[in-house]
């Protein structure tokens, strides 16, 4: 082997990221989604580069591909992990008020880009073409992860003595959208954004949740001692049905 060879493969080899440990590669990992979370909300995808995100995390440019095939490829990483945040914090906020699941629920969705502003740059074309270039499967698996979320609170509310009176699946397109709405709240208004959350979520709520088995047009229906409100007398007091009770007696009697 010639001089000239050796010299060749050892500023090859200079240039070739070495391996790092396993701590060091959760570090770093950590260093690129922080980096990655800031340079993508300020500049955007297409702006980013890999050089710039590699810097910012202390690393090298080659480095970088040991971790992401792609500037995109970490961008997804982010957008999953910014759900499975989301997700974590209502579920315990859930677990602390289960009566108030769907409410939380909503609110959550629309609030959510206040914690996250990563979220805005998703309703960007360069951001909705990354996504749409995700496999079926991988799209098919963002989207289970809502309705599994979404079960998993039907269940709660259940022990609580609450229904949802809508498919999980159909719950978790309402957040969904949502999330959309909340990431036009500059378009909305910031002054009247606030009173279109509470609008949206108190109303949503009420079509979205029964108690105890009784649907909410039967609830409203009733005085809290559990009579029919339709009927009442001239003082306002809720009169008594002249139907029949069990066993052919009459409700009043």
């Amino acid at each position: 082997m010639t001089v000239l060879t050796i010299a060749v493969i050892q500023s090859y080899t200079a240039l070739m990221p070495r391996p790092f440990t396993d701590s060091e590669r959760d570090a770093i990992r950590r260093r690129l989604h922080v980096a990655g979370r800031d340079l993508f909300a300020r500049r955007g995808l297409r702006a980013t580069t890999v050089e710039a995100l590699a810097r910012a995390a202390g690393i090298s440019k080659g480095a970088f591909y040991l971790f992401y095939p792609s500037k995109e490829a970490l961008f997804l990483a982010l957008m999953e992990e910014i759900e499975v945040q989301i997700q974590a914090r209502l579920e315990a906020e859930v677990a602390e008020a289960p009566r108030e699941a769907v409410r939380l629920l909503l609110r959550g969705s629309l609030t959510a880009q206040d914690d996250h502003p990563l979220l805005d740059l998703a309703m960007s074309d360069e951001a909705v073409a990354v996504m749409r270039s995700m496999s079926s499967e991988d799209q098919k698996a963002f989207l289970n992860r809502d309705i599994e979320l979404t079960a998993r609170i039907a269940g709660r509310m259940a022990e609580a003595g609450l229904r949802l009176t809508v498919d999980p699946a159909v719950l978790a397109g309402v957040l969904r959208a949502l999330v959309f709405i909340g990431m036009h709240r500059n378009d909305i208004g910031a002054e009247l954004m606030p009173a279109v959350q509470d609008v949206l979520v108190e109303g949503l709520a009420r079509t979205l949740v029964e108690d105890g088995g009784t649907s909410g047009h039967e609830a409203e229906a009733r005085d809290p001692d559990g009579r029919d409100a339709g009927t009442r007398t001239p003082d306002g007091r809720a009169a008594r049905r002249t139907g029949t009770g069990r066993g052919g007696k009459a409700a009043g009697a």
